[in-house]
């Protein structure tokens, strides 16, 4: 065989709810750069994917960029792949909704580009080996996929040079498989260095014939690479790379000019296949690409197992799934309703890596704004109910009003789960909490000893990470999830301070008390919960219930805390000793903390600003901190989305208020980040510990907005 195939394809995405401002400057910096010089500067072909998020906003805004590639299309220069309409992981979807998102958008492209695709782009290039049949039976005929999924099904380097068929209950589908090296050299190294590589590559292949391992009569030897659009001028430093140094156009010159030699031939998977026979069938085990596997411990999974917010928004998806597809009707609503589910599938809210969004709050955000959407236009169900909503083994209480939806977890402390404002289509418990990232031992260590990047241009996945003086002093971690209404009880003197670095010493159980669960009144938002804890060796009972309200929207929680006689009488352990602010004759107290997290987005903004007793403090901002006394009420403000959410308490139980911003520290394509993922609001009321004490309070949390 003395010729060798080159696949080149492009996948550029966009994710549902990413800033408006992202895609154009995405568009103006690689998409379309892109496009015009492979337009003006070559005849290759090449396959291009373009996710349906970014495909509807080019068809709203550059719709002259759609005409452009149905030209090539139609030119027979652009080979269009399909696959999910929302970018959806397809394993974490039911196998109805699976079926949708595939049939949906090689409709949208055909309609689009005039031709219907044959391949499909995998979210994520996340396999499964039952994917087959619900390719196939969407009318796809193959996909590419990493050598590193081949690699661990025993297929390697030079023999993997090619494309295999795959089966699941009989129905056939392609693999093709991704050279890794090439992800690696292009558009970083010298275009001659990658035609090189390409030239070895083929000298291989005859080897592998004269030695046997291939037989002489196997199809040509082809290379694919396939990878991310946004390499070609939105990563950091690429666009004078690739364009002010002119790189694509060398790099297809060099192309060209080994095409002339005869030695290379460019194509693209679906010309390939139907001129050249599989290397043989093959069963791949699960996987992805190798950095996505070192983020998710080796299955794309196990994201929903180490994020327990990840769990719960594909937990919810999956809950809005099954109602879309019973009981919905068939009207224009229940369509609606489809159509925003799948919306709320696009993949990146769901994981983190470099590229992964589950730490972008306006990612998640959208996410949940889409499955509200859905939930707004279908029936709304009892009242309150019974459901293990996370699928944890334990039963959360489901409250839902007319504009209110609440998730309430006994088993993990009476917490509140998640509040919905329908309305405005706003999650305002979403959050995240601060766990240890991999990243973070680089972060510190390289506060240690800062490291040098490499010069120019260079894969994300290779780049030295960067990062501002000092942000190794804003990691934390959280001993639990940043659920609401979570019970505190903290030894007095603490500050807010204390609360953001964990370390306001707890008087109360380690882990919360499991509470029993009673709906006194199925056709109203109520919940009763009753538990036993203790407190700095007090036996304290307590009572929480909740209840949602309409006109306007409120949480009503009322808290009853009896304290009981300690075993024998006595205390078994001592308080520490008392802050000197604590008169010397007052009994030993505790104070009752209930925690709430809220998430209203803009909280570095000064557009966005917290209201004390009704006046704005000295430090406003979401993400600020402080301790307030004498508070019995603090209103959030969220100009965006025209929401006030107000926590109020009577004026005869004024509270010592503390309240912080909930940052994470995370890594991008652009280094390291703070993120803030949430107010943390913890009103504290005095619990003397006293057998007989008694103390009861009622917070009302209240959702207004301007267009109600």
């Amino acid at each position: 065989m003395n010729c060798i195939y080159l696949a080149l394809g492009i996948h550029n995405h966009q994710p549902v709810g990413n800033f408006a401002w992202v895609f154009e400057k995405n568009y103006r910096t690689a998409y379309l750069p892109f496009l015009n010089v492979m337009e003006d500067s070559t005849a290759l072909p090449f396959s291009l994917h373009t996710s349906g998020p970014l495909l509807q906003w080019l068809l709203e805004c550059h719709p002259e960029y759609v005409s452009r590639v149905r030209n090539l299309v139609e030119a027979g220069r652009v080979e269009i792949k399909g696959g999910c309409l929302y970018e959806a992981i397809l394993p974490l979807l039911p196998r109805e909704d699976r079926s949708e998102q595939l049939r949906r958008f090689s409709a949208l492209l055909e309609d689009t580009f005039g031709a219907r695709p044959e391949g499909a782009w995998l979210p994520e290039r996340v396999w499964e080996p039952d994917l087959p049949r619900d390719l196939r039976e969407a009318g796809l005929e193959y996909t590419v996929v990493d050598d590193s999924h081949f690699a661990s099904a025993g297929i390697s380097g030079r023999l993997s040079r090619g494309y295999f068929l795959t089966e699941d209950q009989g129905y056939r589908f392609d693999l093709f498989p991704i050279n890794k090296e090439l992800r690696y050299l292009i558009p970083f190294h010298e275009p001659i260095e990658i035609v090189g590589f390409m030239r070895e590559a083929l000298e291989a292949d005859k080897a592998a014939r004269a030695e046997g391992d291939l037989a002489a009569d196997a199809p040509p030897p082809l290379l694919v690479y396939d990878d991310d659009g946004e390499k070609f001028g939105a990563w950091p430093e690429t666009s004078h790379h690739v364009y002010g140094k002119k790189w694509l156009q060398r790099f297809l010159r060099e192309i060209e000019g080994a095409a002339r030699e005869g030695w290379l031939r460019v194509t693209t998977p679906g010309a390939y296949r139907r001129e050249s026979a599989p290397l043989g069938r093959v069963y791949l085990p699960p996987g992805s690409y190798s950095e996505m596997l070192e983020w998710s411990g080796g299955f794309f999974r196990n994201f929903l197992s180490r994020y327990e917010e990840a769990n719960r928004m594909h937990k919810r998806m999956l809950e809005v799934s099954a109602r879309t597809r019973v009981g919905a009707g068939a009207g224009p609503e229940a369509a609606a309703a489809r159509e925003a589910l799948l919306r709320a599938q696009c993949n990146d809210a769901y994981w983190h890596g470099i590229f992964g969004g589950l730490y972008l709050p306006h990612l998640r955000q959208a996410t949940y704004a889409n499955l509200l959407e859905a939930e707004s236009l279908l029936p709304p169900g009892p009242a309150a109910s019974f459901h293990d909503i996370d699928m944890d083994g334990h039963a959360e209480v489901r409250l839902r009003s007319r504009t209110l939806l609440a998730f309430v977890s006994p088993a993990r402390g009476g917490s509140l789960v998640s509040l919905d404002h329908l309305p405005s289509r706003a999650s305002l418990l979403d959050t995240l909490h601060r766990l240890h990232e991999t990243e973070h031992d680089r972060l510190r260590d390289t506060a240690a000893t800062p490291a040098k990047g490499a010069p120019g241009a260079t894969s994300i996945h290779r780049r030295a990470h960067t990062a501002e003086p000092g942000l190794e002093r804003h990691l934390h971690e959280d001993r639990a999830l940043r659920d609401s209404l979570r019970d505190h009880f903290y030894l007095p003197g603490f500050g807010w301070e204390d609360l953001l670095s964990g370390s306001a010493q707890e008087l109360g159980e380690t882990a919360p008390p499991t509470y029993v669960a009673e709906l006194p009144d199925e056709t109203r938002c109520v919940v009763a919960l009753q538990a036993g804890t203790t407190v700095a060796g007090y036996p304290v009972a307590m009572e929480k219930r909740l209840e949602l309200a309409d006109n306007p929207s409120r949480l009503l929680v009322n808290y009853h805390l009896a304290v009981g006689p300690p075993p024998g009488d006595r205390p078994s352990h001592h308080l520490p000793r008392r802050s000197s602010a604590v008169p010397a004759h007052c009994p030993s107290f505790a104070c009752f903390a209930p925690e709430l997290n809220l998430n209203l987005l803009g909280a570095w903004s000064d557009d966005y600003y917290v209201l004390l007793n009704g006046e704005r403090p000295p430090s406003p901002r979401l993400a600020d901190g402080g301790t307030h006394h004498d508070t019995t009420e603090i209103t959030l403000v969220d100009p965006n989305r025209q929401l006030r959410v107000s926590l109020a308490w009577p004026k005869t139980a004024p509270a010592t208020l503390h309240r912080y911003g909930v940052i994470t520290v995370s890594s991008s394509e652009r280094g390291y980040e703070m993120i803030a993922q949430a107010t943390c609001l913890t009103p504290t009321w005095n619990l003397v510990l006293e057998a007989g004490t008694e103390l009861a309070l009622e917070l009302v949390l209240t959702i207004t907005r301007q267009a109600e």
